[in-house]
């Protein structure tokens, strides 16, 4: 009897460890949002059910703007608390089908299904002025935080990679053009 408890305690010891493991492999430490692979695996499912619907959807790649500044003047500290104030303002924004990753540095990917390319311009601008009203008692109250976003919008072949080179063209479009912007 002690023996068949114990190779119960253990297997259900090591499925608690297993899930974990392949939680963590999935999951940001810093902010909590999926990491890239959470975000392949969560976009895959979302977007069988989009394909078969033939609906659109909008992917959108967002950057901190002037974040190596935020690091260099005030700290790696300051620099992981914009970050995940940023994370938690953009998760606020957006719909419970919504899918959002930080997908390194200082760049979040964002799947929007189901949306056109008017709601995905709403959806940004709602992430834009949220941001702007991000205020951090680690910065100087004057410190306007911003953000660039690159927006792509499904294709007929509703490839993943192709829309993420999209919109990270749109993003550096962003960029180029003054940041704090938005562009397709």
């Amino acid at each position: 009897v002690l023996v068949a408890f114990g190779i119960f305690a253990m297997t259900s010891f090591l499925e608690e460890i297993q899930q974990q493991l392949k939680q963590d492999s999935l999951i940001d430490p810093l902010t909590g949002l999926f990491n890239r692979r959470g975000l392949q695996e969560a976009v895959a499912a979302s977007l069988a059910y989009v394909k078969r619907h033939q609906h659109t959807g909008a992917l959108l790649m967002i950057d901190i703007d002037h974040f190596k500044s935020i690091n260099d003047q005030w700290g790696h500290d300051i620099g992981d608390h914009v970050l995940f104030e940023v994370a938690q303002s953009l998760k606020r924004q957006l719909r419970q089908s919504d899918i959002l990753a930080r997908v390194g540095g200082e760049e979040f990917l964002i799947f929007l299904p189901m949306i056109d390319k008017a709601e995905a311009q709403l959806t940004a601008e709602r992430l834009l002025a949220s941001i702007i009203q991000v205020k951090l008692a680690d910065l100087p109250q004057s410190y306007l935080l911003t953000i660039s976003i690159g927006i792509s919008m499904t294709t007929a072949d509703y490839d993943l990679e192709l829309q993420r080179a999209q919109a990270d063209h749109a993003l550096y479009q962003a960029k180029h053009l003054g940041r704090n912007r938005i562009e397709f």
